[in-house]
Order: structure tokens, then sequence, then C-alpha cells
């Protein structure tokens, strides 16, 4: 096809991206964009979804507000843009200090791209910059956070559809998410579109060069070793608690030559930056990470993600287990399990249980006398009294939502046994659950239709000396990157 041939978004697509073909539901998402009001797009993981709102972007007039749930997500598209010489974009999150706001505050008008979080949006003074802006298009990105019914996490995400109902009629929405059931889907039409049409793009989430396996052991981290062994990565390893990643990962720089380090919440963000570069930039073999890692990290070579407990849902397990070849070589998602693995899932659920009912008996007592009982309250008691003293629900709404919520984390936990304990393909259980199709034949499917041929990919790692994390974490950068003055 020579430059004379190629349609608008084709010319736009190689010029700015440099790429000379749309992947599967790119295309489709952008024309929904620039046709119609509301659009939910269902890729999966390594799609290119985040190309779908900037190329749109592009042929739009006015701003585009990306909502995020992650600081590290926003600065990962804010970098890539910019990449792409983008000057026009910017990231405003609590993070920030008050005179880099102001400084952005005074120029808004001038940005294209403006990455925000949940929480900033029900703020009045970024409601008012909002106001005055011309803001063509709306995407809130990892959508499936709406279904969450916020009690738990992000309970901001809840007023994104407050938040565009004050914005102009014209204004256009995008709801991305690389997995969602059936009833998240509901969800998020009758939430973020006020139950109005919406045009729904729907890709398969069938990855056809990921095998699927459950190793059950006493034993993990022998088995680690010995996988490793044969396989040295790049691999993310994800653990449910920071103290095991911690441990695995000391115990792998020990007992094997490969480069490990960690990742979880409780780094600062510099100390995060530099491990996240190094991961990126070839510098290790395995990563040991909670779930704050890999929403928004675009690794295109991770040869497999193993899972060093049991995930919390099928979703989360989908949507980790994907990060894993995007670069559409054969990759592996591995499960270790270990009998009664399920019983920390448990203690949380009986644990938010006690907090309900903690809740409930707290609501019934006259509100003069609540404050005798906020010191023993838990956060997330706290959370829900906050949000029920500023009216985002009734008791009645809370009590059914907090119910509902205990009857998902039950059946969440209920659907991963029935994964692990499987005797019949896991990748039709996987589609199955998601309501999707395969997209044909698969050659290394699972470990029940067989593993025998499977082969990962050696990928060359340069490792350097563990790094001390420094306060001065530039200095910290310049060794990750070899920098001199």
């Amino acid at each position: 096809m020579t430059e004379k041939t190629l349609d608008p978004l084709a010319k736009l697509l190689q010029e700015v991206f440099g790429y000379t073909d749309f992947r599967e539901g790119q295309r489709e998402t952008i024309e929904s964009v620039l046709r119609n009001k509301r659009t939910l797009a269902i890729l999966p993981t390594s799609s290119g979804k985040s190309l779908c709102y900037q190329l749109a972007s592009y042929l739009l007039p006015g701003q585009t507000i990306i909502v995020t749930p992650l600081i590290s997500l926003m600065e990962d598209q804010v970098s890539r843009l910019r990449q792409l010489g983008e000057k026009r974009v910017t990231a405003i999150h609590s993070q920030m200090s008050f005179q880099t706001r102001q400084r952005i505050f005074s120029q808004f008008q001038q940005y294209k791209f403006v990455f925000v979080s949940p929480e900033l949006l029900v703020q009045d003074w970024f409601k008012e910059q909002a106001k005055k802006g011309k803001i063509s298009l709306v995407v809130v990105d990892e959508a499936h956070c709406i279904s969450q019914w916020g009690i738990d996490f992000r309970p901001d995400y809840e007023w994104i559809p407050e938040f565009l109902k004050e914005l102009d009629s014209s204004v256009k929405v995008l709801g991305l998410t690389a997995t969602a059931t059936q009833k998240v889907m509901e969800d998020i039409e009758s939430t973020l579109f006020h139950q109005q049409a919406c045009h729904l793009i729907k890709q398969s989430s069938d990855r056809q060069n990921i095998a699927y396996q459950v190793v059950e052991t006493e034993d993990k981290t022998a088995y680690l070793k010995q996988f490793l062994s044969q396989h040295p990565g790049p691999g993310i390893i994800y653990f449910s608690s920071k103290k095991e990643a911690e441990r695995i990962c000391t115990l792998l720089q020990e007992e094997t030559e490969l480069a490990v380090s960690y990742y979880h919440g409780d780094l600062s963000n510099q100390e995060r930056l530099v491990v996240q570069q190094q991961f990126l930039h070839q510098q290790l073999h395995v990563l040991c990470a909670t779930s704050a890692f890999g929403m928004g990290i675009h690794k295109e070579d991770v040869r497999f993600v193993i899972h060093y407990h049991l995930p919390s849902s099928v979703e989360a397990y989908v949507q980790e287990a994907g990060r894993s070849g995007r670069d559409g070589k054969q990759s592996l998602a591995l499960l270790l399990y270990r009998p009664q693995d399920e019983h920390i899932h448990y203690h949380l659920l009986e644990q938010l249980i006690k907090e309900k009912e903690g809740m409930a008996y707290l609501l019934k007592q006259p509100e003069e006398t609540w404050q005798q009982y906020l010191p023993k309250l838990s956060s997330l008691q706290q959370k829900w009294l906050t949000g029920y003293t500023h009216q985002r629900y009734s008791k009645e709404t809370l009590m059914a939502g907090l119910e509902q919520k205990i009857s998902e984390r039950t059946r969440h936990i209920q659907d991963m046994l029935t994964y692990i304990h499987l005797t019949t393909c896991r990748r039709k259980y996987l589609l199955a659950y998601f309501d999707s199709e395969s997209e044909g034949q698969v050659s290394i499917c699972c470990d029940h239709c067989g593993l025998e041929d499977l082969e990962l990919e050696t990928v060359p790692v340069f490792p350097r000396s563990p790094l001390e994390f420094s306060k001065d974490w530039q200095e910290t950068l310049k060794k990750v990157f070899n920098q001199r003055e």
C-alpha cells in the first residue's frame, strides 16, 4: 500500500506512531470514538489500548482527559507520548507539589492530553479547570474498576459519571479494559454511560501464545529454582505478600546466578522507578512483585508470569498472566499451588464480614455518639463512613453493596479453586469465564492438553551489581543507565 492510498487513520498511524498495521480491535475502537458519543472497548492485554484514544484524539479538536488508577501508569503513558514528540501532555496527581499543580493549571488550556487519577475528579478546583477547557474526549482506563463498587477500592471511580454530567453534552466517553465478564460489562454500561446505549467492541481474550499450567507442590521454592535454572527469563513472579516477595527475592539472589529484584507498594516512588527501569532495560532476569507492578508497564519480552500465591480472582489472574508474551512469542502462565493456599483469602473474607457487621452496628447508633467509635474503626470502615457522611450513598445502599462484595469475593475464591482443580482444558475455562471464543487451534495450550513441546526463548539480560537504593535517586538512575556527566 503506497502512501497515496493510505486512508486518514492508516496515514496517521504510520506518520505519528510508526506502525503500518492496526492490531485487532484498534481501528474499530477509533472509528467508534469518532462516530459515537459512548464507546466501551474490551481488548486483551498487549492489544495496544492506549493507541486507540491517542490516535482518535489527534482527529478531535479539543483536549482528552484520561482517568487512570495508578500514578505509574500515568507517568508511563506521559513518557511514551513524549517519546513520540508530543509535548502537549501532562499528568496531575496527589504526589505533585502545590507549585507544580499551579503551573499546570496556569497552562491547562495548552495541553492536548491530561492524565488524572479518579480522586481528582471530585475536587472543585479541577472541575472548574475542566469546565473552562475544551474537552472533546474523556477516557476511563481500567474501566472494570467501576464495577468494584468502590467500597474497598478507589471509591472515586463512582464519581466519574457525576463529573461527566458537568461537562458539555458533546464530550465523547471511551471506557477501556482488558477483561470483563458479562456482569462487569453491564455495570460499566449502566454506571459510566448513565444506562444509555454505548457501542461495544469486544475482542477475544484468547492469547494464543500463552500456555497455562498449574503445579501443585509442597515446596514452591525448590520448584522455582528448578524452573529458573531452565528458564531464566525475563519473568515476573507475583506474590500476595510484600514480605514473601522480598524473602524469595533474597533467596534467589543467594542461591542462583540470576539478577533478581523486588517491587511492591512500600517502596518509595524513586525506588520503584529504579527497579522498573532495570527490568525494562534488560538488567534483571526476574522480578518478585506484588500486584502493584505491571499495570501500564510495557515490556514485550516477558517469557513467563508465575503466581507464587493464589490470585484473588480469575480476573486478576488473567490480567497479570497477560503481561507475558506481548511480543507474540511463546510464553507461560504458571500458577504454583499448595493445598490450603486459599485460607488467606477466606481469612480476608472473614475480616470483611466482621467489618461489615461493625459498620452495621455503628450506623444503628445515634450520630452524635459516632465520635467515640472513630478510633476503633479500621481504615476501610473509615472510608465507608466518610462516603456515607458525604452522602455518596445511603445506609441501605452501603449495606447492600457490602453484602454484594462478600458474595463476589466468595465466588472469586471458588472460581480460582475450580480453575486449579480442572481436569479439562484450562484455556477453554478462561474463555468461557469471559464469554469469549477461541481464535483457532492452539498447538501449545495448557498442562492438560500437553506442554511437551513448550520452549521459552532465552532473552539476553545484562545484569549489573545490585544497587543500593540511594537517597539521591537521580544519581541512582544514572547508575542504572550508565550515564556520565
